[in-house]
């Protein structure tokens, strides 16, 4: 028999004990380091939903400033204005230059909170929201003044943008208002900018979402550089470098001045940097760490102080005890046991921290996964890369996506029988449908397993060679699963797309615009005949249909809008819906539009009407009215006004001012004591002669025996 030494026993409780001693460390070790990794976590999550979407509305705000100034590039009357001189006062020029001037207002106000400037380098016109200026120094110097850049080099960095620029944030002084503003450029030619003062108002307003903490800062960067920041209280001179913009995660931490940021880029070449120090940003972590760390403490000297307790008055009974478990059994059985009971637990703890680490690595899978089907990553390397970080087999392709709908344990025994290694993963997208990448040269190799028991609703994308095309195969195998067919071959090209073509967009724009009911219903009878009758669309092409139309309606909207407080009728965003319900629904609403512009056409001419007609009534009498006169008051040419006037009017000018002239001769005639002499000459004309002709013509008799008959 085995003999039983007491020193064992006591040094089994001693290990024992400082493993139960040093586990509150480990403890408050492990749910720091949790608590940071899940802050962390938490932090990039919720701030880069928030940047995400206020970056998105900035860039569409830029998006309206770069359609409004995009028809300026192809305008011939700006052409025409960068070959003019300054025009002397009382030249014909200065009436082209004012109607420019009024075009260039309609075409770049803007509903946001922005001021703009169309600027001509070469003959230094400057077409501002509120007037017209010329010269570059004068309107630089006195109208739009920066106050950390000269003239020069405000002018020198206006036009060195090829197409879009931006200027640092810094206060400008336009028009005698003060402001905080962004400058954004954005080139109309070789010689013309249209520049924009984009409050930092507006800016705060937008991110508003976004600048939540008391101690946090908004940074702007563009390709060439740090443009400003907002917020308060970060320090100053902070500022990052571009090369650090590479993160995937759109995440980065200094740990020299604990600092944390995210970032995201937009399509314009803007940066926005969201940045605080790491003690805002994961305060909960730090406060649990300290809290955790006390917790410790106190468990160490509690555990420390029962230890000495124990040891004072149990030691000398234990030793008895043992000594005669020893002598009596020779077995040290019972407290082996005991320990192994602690190395278990201990060994408990790190099965459930090495649980955690994987459900953490399978979170990371996931959205990998996720940024391949969409599209997310930037190039192969990227894809490729940020698979083996995560663990994600490819192999060496080329490739194709798998769409099943099934249930879980379907899906398990129908992947089970696929043979080889064709199939590289599985990813459950948690909407009963499973994704999966298959490795195959072309997608008749699946033929065989797809037809294998169980059958499943199976989309199969067309076969790529390169990762990043993978977002195509999935938005096909897509296509295919909706559409209950199996194979993206198998889908007639002419009926896997919608139709909507570039130039029905713009008939139809154009027709709203001026109001042609007819043309209108025409364009919406087409595109139900070729969407709804000649076509099977998937549900995604549907949406994608319904958001065409929705931009189309939106730019419409846009130039037409007469009611300020008119809304977009939500039932035209509605998902789901179907198709030709959805084309009606569309036709309605832009036959609405149309009839709302040819009866705002049909008022702006009666009132155009009204006003020549009045014109005429007080100035009938002077004998050089005459169309050249008219023309000059209305500032328009001749042959312009000729047509103009009988557009508005129904009527030629010298009919419509013969039939005025004849109703007030009318009315004089009714007096006996004027005289043939006087009413020709009231009535505008130079001689009797001229005058009874005239009368002849419009009544069928002469003066005197109109009189007579009427008085």
């Amino acid at each position: 028999m085995k003999k039983f030494w007491p020193r064992s026993i006591f040094r089994i409780f001693l290990i024992s004990y400082l493993i139960i001693l040093i586990l509150p460390a480990v403890l408050a070790g492990y749910l720091y380091y949790e608590a940071y990794s899940n802050a962390q976590d938490k932090y990039i999550e919720s701030g880069q939903g928030r940047i995400a979407k206020a970056t998105t509305a900035f860039e569409s705000y830029l998006g309206q400033l770069d359609s409004m100034s995009v028809k300026l590039v192809y305008d011939t009357d700006l052409k025409q204005i960068v070959k003019m001189t300054q025009p002397e006062p009382g030249e014909s020029t200065v009436i082209e230059v004012v109607e420019f001037s009024n075009r260039v207002r309609t075409m770049l106000n803007s509903e946001q909170n922005s001021s703009y400037a169309l600027i001509l380098k070469n003959n230094e016109f400057i077409f501002s929201n509120t007037s017209t200026n010329y010269g570059l120094d004068f309107f630089y110097g006195k109208m739009r003044v920066y106050e950390d850049l000269t003239v020069d080099e405000v002018i020198e960095t206006t036009f060195s943008a090829k197409r879009r620029g931006f200027m640092p944030i810094q206060y400008v002084t336009s028009f005698g208002e003060r402001m905080r503003a962004l400058t954004y450029n954005y080139s109309v030619g070789s010689d013309g900018v249209v520049q924009y003062l984009i409050p930092v108002s507006y800016i705060e307003d937008v991110f508003d979402h976004v600048l939540v903490e008391e101690v946090c800062e908004l940074q702007i960067y563009s390709a060439s550089g740090y443009l400003g920041a907002l917020g308060t209280g970060i320090p100053e001179g902070i500022v990052y470098d571009q090369e650090q913009f590479s993160s995937l995660s759109g995440y980065i931490e200094s740990e020299d001045s604990e600092m944390v940021a995210l970032y995201a880029k937009t399509s314009s070449g803007l940066i926005f940097v969201y940045h605080m120090p790491k003690s805002v940003a994961f305060a909960d972590a730090y406060q649990l760490g300290r809290t955790s760390f006390i917790a410790a403490m106190m468990c160490i000297l509690l555990e420390i102080a029962l230890g000495c307790f124990f040891a004072w008055k149990y030691s000398t009974p234990l030793k008895n005890m043992l000594n005669s478990v020893s002598s009596v059994t020779g077995s040290s059985s019972t407290p082996r046991d005991e320990y192994r009971a602690l190395e278990n637990g201990v060994q408990e703890l790190i099965e459930n921290h090495q649980q955690v680490l994987k459900d953490r690595e399978e979170r990371q899978k996931r959205s990998i996964i996720n940024q391949i089907l969409n599209g997310w990553l930037r190039n192969e390397e990227n894809v490729r890369q940020s698979a083996e970080e995560a663990g994600i087999p490819l192999g060496t392709g080329p490739y194709c996506i798998i769409l099943c709908r099934a249930e879980e344990d379907v899906m398990r025994q129908k992947v089970s029988g696929l043979q080889g290694s064709k199939m590289r993963w599985v990813y459950d997208m948690e909407d009963g449908t499973y994704a999966m990448l298959a490795e195959v040269g072309k997608t008749q190799e699946l033929e065989g397993w797809l037809c294998s028991e169980p059958v499943l609703p199976t989309g199969v994308g067309k076969v790529y060679s390169s990762l990043q095309d993978l977002v195509f195969s999935y938005q096909q195998a897509q296509h295919v699963l909706d559409s209950s067919l199996v194979f993206y071959e198998e889908m007639p090209q002419e009926n896997r797309e919608a139709y909507y073509p570039d130039d029905l967009e713009e008939r139809l724009m154009q027709s709203t615009k001026h109001g042609e009911l007819e043309s209108i219903e025409e364009i919406f009878r087409i595109l139900i005949k070729e969407n709804a009758q000649k076509r099977t669309l998937s549900r995604m092409m549907i949406r994608i249909l319904q958001a065409d139309l929705a931009s189309t309606y939106m730019k419409v909207r846009k130039d037409i809008v007469f009611d300020p407080e008119w809304t977009d009728p939500e039932e035209l965003f509605v998902k789901d819906i179907p198709l030709e319900t959805m084309l009606q629904a569309y036709a309605q609403e832009f036959s609405q539009l149309g009839r709302n512009v040819h009866q705002a056409q049909k008022d702006k001419k009666e009132e155009v009407r009204e006003g020549l007609i009045r014109y005429l009534e007080e100035n009938y009498s002077d004998q050089q009215l005459c169309v050249a006169q008219m023309s000059e008051v209305f500032g328009f040419s001749e042959s312009y006004f000729s047509q103009f006037f009988k557009d508005a009017t129904g009527e030629s000018f010298s009919t419509c001012l013969e039939r005025i002239r004849m109703e007030h001769a009318k009315a004089l005639l009714l007096d006996p004591e004027k005289d043939v002499e006087t009413i020709t000459q009231l009535t505008g004309y130079t001689n009797s002669t001229s005058f009874r002709r005239a009368f002849k013509r419009f009544t069928g008799i002469s003066p005197s025996v109109w009189r007579q008959e009427n008085v």
